[in-house]
């Protein structure tokens, strides 16, 4: 079959223990989901973080979750000395867990990479503002590529600074409320989970939905600037 990839909604468990509540039996779909990954040699990658990526958002004894959702692979990947691993991600106003596929050849021992947002070229002051950096640091005579380098990491010293202190607001309240309705997601599964749980969900979905409109907001606002004076 070649190095393919399989990502879905599925729809149906290849096993008993994919699924809780509800009626346990097995039908036609599961059979035949089970035939084709079977025909196929495909390898299913299991989440590292948990099972089941449905729920039906219901409490008490009416109250189903199963693994519909998953990556399937070619048997083929494994011959790459590739590393596979399947994340279950926080449940964001959905019956379903979306799921995350990293691939990789090794696990990075470093921190978070430093990512250069394209919004920030929207601000009017960023070009003058590189500038200045760019001529604050006086390295004497050292060779150009030492320079270049060492000028490059405090440029990105200098952007996260600023950008901490001119989205601060917008960004922190929008990590408290993503915080928060990750908590929530992962007691949405348990037994304990009640209506009080989906009522606070729905609240602080409303308050992520104010903040994602002041966040755009924002960026109107740098593009209307930028339309009139740049």
């Amino acid at each position: 079959m070649g190095s393919c990839v399989f990502a879905s909604d599925f729809n149906a468990i290849l096993a008993s223990n994919e699924k809780k509540g509800g009626i346990q039996r097995i039908g036609m779909a599961q059979k035949d989901f089970q035939d084709f990954v079977d025909k196929n040699q495909l390898l299913d990658v299991a989440p590292k973080n948990g099972t089941f990526t449905w729920i039906n958002r219901r409490i008490g004894f009416t109250k189903i979750v199963e693994r519909l959702d998953r990556f399937l692979v070619a048997g083929d990947w494994l011959a790459q000395n590739l590393i596979l691993e399947s994340t279950i991600l926080s449940l964001i106003g959905s019956e379903h867990f979306p799921i995350c596929l990293n691939v990789s050849l090794g696990h990075s021992e470093g921190g978070h990479p430093f990512r250069f947002e394209s919004m920030w070229l929207r601000v009017l002051d960023l070009h003058d503002l590189i500038a200045a950096w760019w001529n604050e640091l006086v390295l004497g005579n050292n060779s150009r590529l030492f320079k270049l380098n060492k000028k490059l990491e405090y440029i990105k010293i200098k952007i996260k600074e600023w950008n901490l202190s001119q989205f601060q607001n917008i960004h922190m309240e929008k990590l408290k409320v993503t915080t928060k309705l990750e908590d929530i997601s992962n007691f949405v599964i348990k037994p304990s989970v009640n209506e009080v749980l989906f009522q606070r969900e729905s609240s602080l979905k409303s308050e992520l939905n104010e903040i994602l409109r002041c966040e755009d907001s924002l960026e109107t606002e740098i593009q209307r600037t930028l339309a009139q004076g740049w």
